[in-house]
């Protein structure tokens, strides 16, 4: 066979493989499979200019989780934001109390919710959410609200019990749990009826080696006078002792719980204004967990977390009157009082001022009482709004008050920010509280208690985390007789429950950098979250109209936008991604 014969043969072969319908298949697979590569390629490094959020395996990340709207919920950052405050929200319409003490996990359906909103501020870890705010050295003090035993009055213990188990996880060895509510006696009594005596002697069972107890903050045989002096929110102001009056319009000067003295022979001697009848469980904590219930509040419109630490003064400091109107001062004294004035409730110019004094007193007075310009305990606030108090803060006990079902949890270490998202929950506007809007103020005349910071409620330091607020939150809290009808005249109420929107993202890579741009209206600030390598991080974006902006490593990174407006109804965009190639 000659080479020519050969070259010929191999040729035909050749001719009959290419046209066989098998080579032509794989032609096509190859073909088919090299498109979709290169769209895929082309799809990733483009998608930067993306305006629909791209879909992506969202189980693998540790910043971003899928939530159960399909929208990505933000994880603890790796990195803390120290330049804002941080609320957790969270909702579970099928969170409700437990039935019986000790409220075990298994038995107690709000147990969950409230693990998840302590472990949205990244204080600890998924399994300890307290691991690093509570320590083997600290003597921790949770702070219910006990008011009443009636329905919607009070903290229930199944949110408290799970904030017991995360300060034993993470090392505390005295855990007291208390409150002063009405007189010794009847604070005892709430303390049982409602279940938090049997849980707490339960848990010493539970936890041997851990010191659980109850304690009253009405005891008469331990306890401080504060003065706050020059801090307080009275000086400068005008008023005088004699303009102190409780809760019916009776001046305080003439009481005499001011003139009694404490166990250490301290007295204000018949003096109102800055003085307060402090319990030593609070001054001798070094962590203090304040459980609020949310109600509606006759006086002060709501009572969240800055009124629930009325509850640290002492109800009485005399033996033979357990109960009293006298251990705070709350309006104006005047012969002519009605609880219905306008000067009771919007206008209330003298109980902010007095609740804003023992919220400095819990985070700054030592041991001793004395104020010091660095905070002396670390401070945890959490609302309970699984069932919450419409009217007033009598729930089901008296005056009409009504149960709302909320099935919601707020939880944050900055108070003032706390109640102000908590406050739009209730559908009121938190810059209409007093209490909310003033007690970040600084006493006229007096620029060095600056130090003396409670917190922050301007909408744009304040981070919500968790669950998103949004239109579906819209029920607005029935007001109280005393002041119904003020209410459209301050404008209370919220009329827009729609959360801002986000026309447009898109990122623009320069040098080593990539700068995010969003096109957002309604908002009043926007939070970029990043992960990069798994580590999270946050940045307030830059803001010029309805265009904010912000500037990161140029990186592979996910990324989400989350904007809040004035009420802080919040909008969370899908998930992006940004490839460094």
């Amino acid at each position: 066979m000659n080479d020519k014969s050969i070259k010929t043969r191999i040729e035909m072969a050749l001719l009959k493989f290419f046209r066989h319908r098998y080579f032509k298949t794989g032609v096509k697979i190859v073909l088919i499979s090299g498109l979709v590569f290169c769209a895929l390629f082309l799809f990733n490094n483009f998608s930067r200019f993306a305006k629909n959020g791209v879909a992506v395996n969202l189980s693998n990340t540790l910043f971003f989780k899928e939530g159960k709207s399909g929208v990505p919920r933000i994880l603890p950052l790796k990195i803390p934001d120290r330049t804002t405050s941080l609320v957790s929200f969270r909702h579970d319409p099928t969170a409700y109390y437990g039935n019986a003490p000790p409220y075990e996990q298994i038995a107690n359906p709000a147990y969950q919710l409230v693990w998840r909103a302590i472990e949205d501020l990244g204080l600890g870890s998924a399994s300890s959410p307290l691991a690093g705010f509570v320590n083997s050295s600290d003597t921790v003090l949770i702070k219910p609200n006990l008011l009443g035993e009636k329905q919607g009055m009070y903290t229930h213990p199944s949110i408290v019990r799970p904030l017991i188990d995360m300060c034993v996880r993470a090392g505390a060895k005295v855990i007291l749990v208390g409150d002063g509510g009405p007189g010794y006696t009847g604070t005892e009594a709430v303390m049982r009826e409602t279940g938090y005596k049997d849980m707490v002697e339960k848990l010493r069972d539970v936890y041997p080696g851990v010191l659980i107890r109850t304690v009253n903050l009405n005891d008469l045989r331990a306890w401080h006078w504060v003065n706050t002096g020059k801090a307080s929110m009275f000086y400068g102001s005008g008023y005088t002792d004699e303009d102190l009056a409780d809760a019916m319009g009776h001046s305080l000067s003439h009481s005499p719980y001011y003139a009694r003295k404490d166990p250490q022979g301290k007295s204000p001697a018949g003096r109102v204004m800055g003085w307060y009848a402090i319990s030593d469980y609070v001054l001798n904590a070094t962590v203090i967990i304040n459980v609020a219930k949310m109600k509606c509040h006759d006086y002060m419109i709501n009572t969240l977390c800055l009124k629930n630490n009325v509850g640290v003064t002492l109800s009485s400091t005399i033996p033979e009157i357990e109960v009293a109107t006298w251990r705070i001062p709350h309006v104006k004294s005047r012969q002519d009082f009605d609880p219905s004035q306008y000067e009771t409730n919007f206008g209330n110019d003298i109980f902010w001022r007095a609740i804003a004094d023992v919220n400095r007193i819990v985070l700054y007075a030592d041991r001793n009482g004395i104020l010091k310009e660095k905070k002396q305990r670390r401070c945890l606030n959490v609302i309970d709004a699984i069932e919450a108090s419409e009217v007033n803060q009598y729930g089901t006990g008296m005056g009409g008050g009504k149960i709302y079902r909320g099935q919601v949890l707020f939880a944050g270490l900055d108070p003032v920010a706390v109640d102000s998202v908590a406050s739009r929950f209730m559908g009121f506007n938190w810059k209409r509280i007093p209490v909310i809007a003033k007690a970040s103020s600084v006493p006229e005349g007096k620029r060095e208690a600056k130090s003396y910071t409670l917190g922050r409620s301007d909408p744009s330091c304040i981070r919500i985390t968790g669950d998103i607020m949004d239109s579906r939150f819209n029920h607005i809290f029935e007001h109280s007789s005393n002041w119904h009808q003020y209410v459209e005249k301050e404008r209370l109420d919220i009329i827009d429950f729609d959360p801002p929107a986000v026309h447009s993202v898109e990122a623009k890579a320069t040098g080593d950098r990539i700068t995010i741009t969003c096109h957002i209206t309604g908002a009043s600030v926007a939070f970029l979250y990043y992960e990069v390598f798994g580590e999270g991080y946050a940045k307030k974006m830059q803001k010029k109209g309805s265009i904010y902006t912000a500037v990161i490593p140029k990186t592979d990174l996910d990324y989400i936008i989350q904007a809040q407006d004035i009420y802080f109804n919040t909008v969370r965009t899908p998930l992006y991604h940004i490839s460094s190639d």
